[in-house]
């Protein structure tokens, strides 16, 4: 497959196989690509920061800040060393001209500015010049992608493919349809997003913000109102999350820690429980009525 990422991120090494580290065990293959400054020598990461070791081994059994992912001691997990798989520079073209680059691509990742107006004009552009069965993803945070390809030739072919950064790190890709695009090419670029090694979220309908960025936006908000009234400071809201809800948020999701705090009746006791605390005012964000017909979608 030739992938061809237009626009001037940092992650390319997102589209590359065989660099960076890999462990695997049955079918947990893991893939990370990393950028070229990431001082890879023996060892994943030798930074002093033994959390981001932590972060990168599921059981780390590294007991000094040099890595917790070393050859031959990540527990029951293989790590290859990326000496031994460096990456082929010769699977690199480099086009001056936008035509030439997007004739033979399968699959293009558009990660151009976050603009409607630029967006949907080169859109346009790859439509007229990419092959009819090509794949064109945007890494778009939020924006529409019927609008984006709604000047491009064959839309059914568009889709948003979401990142998050940092790419070498955070598998997750949200995969947002238009209202034109295939179930075919859905599933195409699903399987290609899997095969580097990402996780992608089907979002089943395109919404403004997709469904990380509104979580994300959501906590932004309520934090601006908490320090625009004096309650807190940056520092101290940021310490609220990384000593508390960030490291259960790191193993597992809200709805997954609110069930199980429900104890053995899981979310149907915690919403019996804490349901009511909807109507208190904790928060400038209105939350919606929790009718049966939302509870029973939550249990």
């Amino acid at each position: 497959i030739r992938v061809l990422q237009l626009g001037a991120q940092r992650d390319i090494h997102n589209c590359i196989t065989d660099g960076g580290y890999q462990w695997c065990e049955s079918r947990q293959e893991c893939i990370r690509p990393w950028l070229i400054e990431c001082p890879i020598k023996t060892n994943i990461c030798k930074d002093s920061r033994p959390q981001l070791c932590r972060m990168l081994c599921p059981q780390p059994v590294c007991k000094s800040n040099e890595c917790a992912m070393r050859i031959d001691t990540c527990c029951n997990y293989k790590c290859i060393d990326s000496n031994k798989k460096k990456l082929n520079l010769k699977n690199f073209y480099f086009f001056t001209s936008i035509e030439e680059s997007l004739k033979n691509a399968d699959f293009i990742q558009e990660c151009a500015t976050e603009n409607y107006a630029l967006k949907t004009k080169l859109m346009s552009t790859i439509g007229k010049y990419a092959k009819p069965n090509c794949i064109i993803s945007s890494s778009s945070s939020g924006l529409l992608p019927t609008r984006i390809y709604s000047k491009c030739k064959n839309p059914e072919r568009g889709i948003i493919g979401h990142p998050f950064n940092p790419v070498y790190l955070l598998p997750a890709v949200e995969i947002v349809p238009g209202k034109r695009t295939s179930r075919k090419n859905l599933n195409l670029a699903k399987k290609f997003y899997e095969s580097i090694s990402m996780n992608p979220i089907m979002v089943k309908n395109e919404l403004p913000g997709y469904l990380s960025d509104r979580l994300q936006e959501a906590l932004w908000r309520e934090g601006l109102h908490i320090i625009n009234e004096g309650y807190a400071t940056t520092e101290e809201l940021d310490r609220a999350i990384e000593d508390g809800p960030g490291l259960r948020w790191s193993l597992m999701g809200t709805f997954l820690t609110f069930h199980l705090a429900g104890g053995k009746a899981g979310m149907k006791h915690m919403l019996e429980q804490f349901g009511p605390a909807l109507k208190l005012p904790w928060t400038k964000l209105k939350a919606p009525k929790l009718s049966k017909k939302l509870a029973s979608r939550l249990i």
